[in-house]
């Protein structure tokens, strides 16, 4: 497990504060009334902030900006693999002493939850000013059976990054929709060369299997898996047949980032993460492509710009309640998913949860001149369903779509395979 811990001067200042107060007490012990200073000792806190490593850049000014609002609540941070399945966020919780946690996805929650190591958050998010409509369409979709045990951090779309030198050395327009098919067919021609300097028109990471059925609103569970069989079908054309992107098994010595910023990619499908990694590498002088970015294709039917995202999310532990610290952790937890956290995210290059016009404004500005507004005109389709146990269902796809993209079973057995293993996961849930 990859963990880093900020060093903080929390007992310093504590120590420099109750100096404060003895030397400001001199000569009054015999009054009742506690001093200003001494008071603010008693409700200072500490807590820690768990969260995935590639957010550290982000996550250090959204810490700093908290603690000058809130100088008596001092906040460590925890970094951790974004790997983490939901067992081992539960041994993490079990061992670790964590008051605010950030979580990948919904059903994340309900796992930990349904465990006992989240406090309901609903009466808080009621009391609070929090505009909650900002959140957008997707917000009630974390509700469980009305009860909010989490506030979302960052939203994540999925959008289609270019390289625009490419397109105009090889003179071809930069379309603003294209059809799965007619993405194919361009990342076919956009691809040339061989060895290290070999120009690919695309690299598909293999994280969404089901893309194209996400794009349709079928998941995992629904009776009807045309649509899986559709999107395997689009990775083995883009892997196997057509060989336009690097297989899975290439990608593993070739990082997504690196082989875009390098210029050998003309087509990348990623989500809005990107962007605010790569103004961060051109702000420490460490690429300078020439990137650009459009609308994920869809099936020829489906509406322009629909794509799948979700939210990111934060919750507060129990154990964080134990200790009296939740009242300090959800002031936290708010400037973290409200408004000051999003303006924060936005100039980052980040989409936050929480967005309104501002907001909008921020994030075109950080981008600058790139298409931040496909961002805002996407058509968003959750990447997972509230479905306890979902991960599980993806981890029997994954078996099965690994033997097929690497030739080890056809499309077929494949799909019988995953249906066997589905049903008996059904029966016995």
């Amino acid at each position: 497990m990859n963990e880093c811990y900020r060093k903080r001067g929390f007992i310093n200042r504590i120590v420099t504060a109750l100096t404060a107060v003895i030397l400001a007490v001199t000569g009054c012990a015999g009054k009742k009334e506690l001093p200003a200073e001494e008071k603010k000792i008693m409700d200072s806190y500490q807590i820690t902030y768990c969260t995935w490593m590639d957010e550290k850049d982000y996550t250090e000014k959204l810490v700093n900006a908290f603690e000058a609002e809130f100088p008596n609540i001092l906040v460590d941070v925890k970094y951790i693999d974004d790997g983490m399945k939901e067992p081992e966020l539960e041994e993490l919780l079990e061992k670790e002493d964590i008051d605010v946690i950030g979580l990948k996805n919904i059903n994340d929650v309900l796992y930990l939850q349904r465990k006992g190591y989240l406090i309901d958050l609903t009466d808080q998010i009621a009391a609070s000013d929090i505009n909650i409509s900002c959140y957008g369409n997707m917000y009630n979709d974390i509700s469980d059976n009305g009860k909010y045990y989490c506030l979302p951090t960052r939203k994540t779309s999925w959008v289609l990054a270019y390289n625009t030198d490419i397109f105009e050395t090889e003179g071809i327009q930069i379309p603003e929709h294209m059809t799965w098919a007619e993405f194919a067919e361009l990342a076919v021609r956009l691809t040339k060369g061989s060895g290290e300097d070999k120009q690919w028109g695309c690299y598909f990471v293999d994280w969404v299997y089901n893309f194209i059925g996400i794009q349709e609103k079928t998941y995992l569970y629904d009776d009807n898996l045309a649509y899986l069989q559709k999107s395997l079908e689009m990775l083995d054309r883009i892997y196997n047949r057509d060989k336009s992107s690097m297989t899975p098994t290439e990608m593993k010595q070739k990082n997504w980032l690196d082989m875009f910023e390098t210029g050998n990619v003309a087509m990348m499908p990623m989500g809005e993460w990107l962007v605010g990694m790569i103004l961060e590498d051109e702000k420490n002088g460490e690429t300078d492509i020439s990137w650009d970015l459009a609308p994920m294709p869809t099936l020829e039917r489906q509406k322009d710009e629909t794509t799948w995202g979700t939210y990111q999310l934060a919750a507060i532990t129990e154990k964080c309640k134990e200790e009296n610290k939740d009242t300090a952790a959800f002031k936290f937890l708010k400037f973290l998913c409200g408004e000051d956290g999003a303006k924060l995210y936005a100039a980052n290059g980040m989409i936050p949860a929480y967005i309104d016009q501002d907001i909008e404004n921020i994030y075109r500005d950080a981008v600058g001149v790139h298409n931040a507004d496909v961002f805002f005109e996407t058509w968003p389709i959750r990447e997972k369903p509230t479905f306890e146990g979902y991960a599980v269902l993806e981890e029997m796809l994954e078996k099965e779509a690994v033997a097929y993209l690497e030739g080890n079973q056809d499309l077929e057995t494949a799909m019988y395979h995953f249906e066997k293993s589905r049903m008996e996961y059904f029966k016995q849930k």
